[in-house]
């Protein structure tokens, strides 16, 4: 017997339900090159090897306690007919619980490992598939035999403008869980003399979430078509709102703005 809340929730099934697939490719030939890893073309659909997050679409009844869910897979298919309710205060009150949740956004929750019934983290990927910017500054490229305050002195008045203008780059991530590149190529096809250049940016093609944590996957095809993993980046979730991602990597805190296509 479905509840009224059990109704309401499957009536966004239709219209929420994405699938979530994971392409890989590979390096060039290239020496030296690290190791790549070849990803069998079957397993393009799964979800990362050790992942236990839990997928589902929030219901109608979720608050800042609890959060029901009606159970998706990793290929949008809904699992059981009753939703699933989790105890969410403890993740709230630890700010663990990332981004807004409305009915029938897709969410992914981090089970407690001391119970079933409760959240550690909640992310609403709804609110993390958007495109995401943030400003790139250019830097004076090196000279050999002078030094940086020698360039600067001999630079003229256009190129400290260049210097002092930052670019607007960033990713966008899809709910096919691919990523899309926003300014990173033009910025890139500077000329040989310019003494300006870019910093340079991992070229992402696809997101997965692990755990509570962010996957960001670079790749490449090579000659043959085979799909190789080239890099994986992990970054742990610090801050997601409407307008604003804080990501932590490994080498520190990286921060976003929500560029929407009104806005540009």
């Amino acid at each position: 017997m479905y509840t009224m809340r059990n109704k309401i929730c499957r009536l966004f099934v239709a219209a929420a339900l994405c699938g979530a697939a994971l392409l890989v490719s590979c390096s060039d030939g290239s020496t030296p090159k690290p190791k790549t890893a070849a990803v069998p073309t079957d397993t393009l659909l799964l979800p990362l090897a050790g992942d236990s997050t839990i997928y589902g679409l929030a219901c109608d009844g979720s608050n800042d306690t609890l959060l029901i869910i009606l159970n998706i897979d990793s290929i949008g298919h809904t699992g059981s007919d009753d939703p699933d309710t989790f105890f969410i205060l403890n993740a709230t009150k630890h700010h663990r619980v990332y981004g807004r949740t409305r009915i029938g956004d897709h969410v992914a929750v981090v089970r407690s490992a001391t119970r079933p019934d409760e959240a550690d983290i909640v992310i609403v990927t709804e609110d993390l598939m958007q495109p995401w910017r943030f400003l790139q500054f250019p830097q004076l490229k090196e000279r050999v035999g002078m030094t940086g305050r020698e360039q600067m002195n001999e630079m003229p008045d256009s190129i400290r403008q260049q210097l002092a203008t930052p670019r607007e780059v960033g990713y966008t991530l899809k709910a096919d869980r691919t990523v899309s590149i926003s300014g990173v190529y033009r910025l890139q096809t500077t000329i040989d003399d310019d003494p300006i250049v870019y910093p340079e940016m991992k070229h992402y093609h696809y997101w997965h979430l692990l755990n509570g944590e962010i996957v960001l996957t670079e790749t490449r095809f090579d000659s043959t078509g085979t799909a190789r993993v080239t890099s994986r980046d992990t970054a742990s979730l610090v801050l997601l709102r409407p307008d604003s991602l804080v990501l932590r990597f490994a080498d520190g805190l990286k921060s976003f703005y929500c560029k929407m296509p009104e806005d540009e």
